[in-house]
């Protein structure tokens, strides 16, 4: 950072970071550093975009009217909006914890579900 006697360390830190969550590629290559798990939001979304991409991601999700206790979740594959089939699930609520990315659906545990809607858009094709 150029003149960073003119900066507090409280803006430091945030420069720091947010070039880290912004840019991680460019920030190794200048600070010569690998970040590690933890260090980039956009590393971190990266690696969970690759390691799920061809698991149910949801990308929406409400408590259920129909089966109180549950959660229904709308799902794509990899999580991409628009690219592939969306599916429903019916996650039980204790279960729905959202990670930082999102949550995956663990197709031994959430199985698909074709019932009522609480969605208004599912609820309109049924």
């Amino acid at each position: 950072m150029p003149f960073p006697q003119l900066f507090t360390a409280y803006e430091r830190r945030q420069a720091d970071r947010t070039l880290r969550d912004t840019y991680p590629d460019a920030y190794e290559r200048v600070m010569s550093v690998t970040l590690k798990d933890g260090q980039s939001h956009i590393r971190d979304r990266q690696e969970f975009e690759t390691r799920h991409r061809n698991d149910w991601v949801v990308i929406a999700a409400l408590n259920s009217n129909h089966r109180p206790g549950f959660v229904e979740c709308i799902a794509t594959l990899g999580g991409i909006r628009g690219e592939t089939g969306e599916r429903r699930f019916l996650v039980p609520g204790s279960d729905y914890v959202i990670g930082r990315h999102g949550f995956v659906i663990d197709p031994l545990n959430h199985q698909p579900y074709d019932g009522p809607s609480s969605f208004v858009t599912w609820a309109a094709r049924q």
